[in-house]
């Protein structure tokens, strides 16, 4: 099978992470596929309480907004209906462990509840219309580089991914996205 491309590049927008929504790219894990149309990333000491303190979560999804307020579900472009099937792309990079953007934040299957869990962790979440719990593939190997990251939040993180959810399911792509903190 041949590797999924992910390119998503988006504009600064001050209420949510992604801003000017989706350039068509799609990928597929597990049979789903997402169709990006915005991204964010949010910061606090645990997101894997099985990995060292301060954390970065990055979500691509395939809905907008990701982030700033409520949207009533259903409304023209906005945020996860649970009504509807939606995909998300969930990367955690701990942080603490690394500061240097050459090189890479390792992926590989965390124990988010006892641990360990390293640098690097990669989630793809299907949520099935009609619930709120997503169906969860977690990446089995690969890389995360962030090239860029403002701990002021003005401009964007950027990085890109080459990711090994097993089963050839393969997912290579970049990402520049705001914060929704």
């Amino acid at each position: 099978m041949k590797p999924y491309y992910l390119a998503f590049l988006s504009a600064f927008s001050v209420a949510c992470g992604g801003g000017n929504g989706i350039l068509g790219q799609t990928f597929t894990v597990a049979g789903h596929s997402l169709t990006v149309k915005d991204s964010g990333y949010v910061t606090a000491d645990y997101f894997c309480a099985g990995a060292a303190q301060g954390q970065m979560r990055i979500n691509i999804v395939d809905y907008v907004p990701i982030c700033g307020g409520a949207v009533p579900a259903g409304a023209d472009g906005g945020s996860r209906d649970p009504a509807l099937e939606h995909n998300e792309l969930e990367l955690i990079l701990v942080l603490s462990a690394n500061d240097n953007p050459k090189v890479a934040f390792d992926v590989s299957p965390p124990d988010c509840v006892n641990g360990p869990a390293g640098p690097g962790i990669a989630n793809f979440k299907h949520y099935p219309s009609g619930s709120t719990t997503p169906d969860i593939t977690i990446a089995q190997s690969g890389q995360i580089f962030l090239t860029t990251y403002d701990k002021t939040d003005v401009k964007p993180a950027t990085g890109h991914f080459d990711l090994d959810f097993g089963g050839a399911q393969h997912v290579v792509g970049k990402f520049e996205t705001y914060t929704c903190n």
